[in-house]
């Protein structure tokens, strides 16, 4: 379900800014096709592979890893929200 969702909001955001597949291959250096598979959710991209295309498409890799219910809830987190941790207290 989640590769799922990250193909949605990757080929919606490629869609956004008018990149084919293609381009966006050049720019991230990752192949169309493997492009293509995350979209269509028959593939998982690695955070590496993640950070660079978020990086081509002007977002933060939040963008891709959250939900708007998830990091609004109550039993949802947010990535860009440090814990800190004294003597095993959070």
């Amino acid at each position: 379900m989640v590769e799922t969702e990250i193909g949605q909001k990757l080929k919606k955001r490629r869609s956004e800014l008018n990149l084919s597949l293609r381009a966006l291959a050049v720019q991230t250096g990752l192949s169309a096709a493997f492009l293509s598979q995350i979209e269509l959710g028959k593939s998982n991209p690695s955070l590496n592979s993640l950070q660079r295309i978020a990086s081509c498409l002007h977002v933060s890799i939040n963008y891709f890893l959250g939900t708007t219910s998830d990091m609004n809830s109550s039993k949802g987190f947010s990535l860009s929200t440090p814990t800190i941790i004294t003597k095993g207290k959070v």
